[in-house]
């Protein structure tokens, strides 16, 4: 007994179900269990889909919020050139240190002490520009 495996793109594959001699329970047996399979699979692809649909998303966030604290940031740093030189010059590593970290980061899997760290500098860079903004 041979029953397709279905999805919204067609038939997907076949689930085959042996037996010493065709009967109405294995058939019956066969496409219900094929049915289960089929629509399991389409819970799969509609998990998939939401979960490209939630990265996309955050990707957009990230775009419009990333030149804001870029801008902000820098602006907190020139703030700091004359009157507290040393600081700027902090403030300038860190900024660089954050965003070489968040553009190389590619992975899905990220360093719990990295990131960690990236947070302390972004929190350092958001801090003094809240102060002085």
């Amino acid at each position: 007994m041979i029953a397709p495996l279905t999805g919204e793109d067609g038939v997907l594959g076949a689930l085959v179900a042996y037996g010493s001699r065709e009967s109405a329970v294995l058939v019956r047996a066969a496409t219900e269990v094929a049915r289960w399979v089929s629509v399991q699979l389409e819970l799969a692809e509609l998990d998939r889909s939401r979960t490209r649909i939630v990265e996309a998303e955050i990707k957009a966030l990230r775009a419009q919020i990333s030149p804001h604290f870029i801008f902000n940031s820098l602006a907190v740093i020139a703030s700091f050139v004359r009157t507290d030189p040393e600081r700027a010059r902090e403030l300038l590593l860190e900024f660089a240190d954050f965003t070489r970290y968040s553009f190389r980061r590619h992975g899905e899997f990220a360093q719990l002490a990295d990131e960690l760290r990236s947070i302390e500098q972004y929190l350092a860079l958001a801090g003094h520009a809240s102060a002085t903004g």
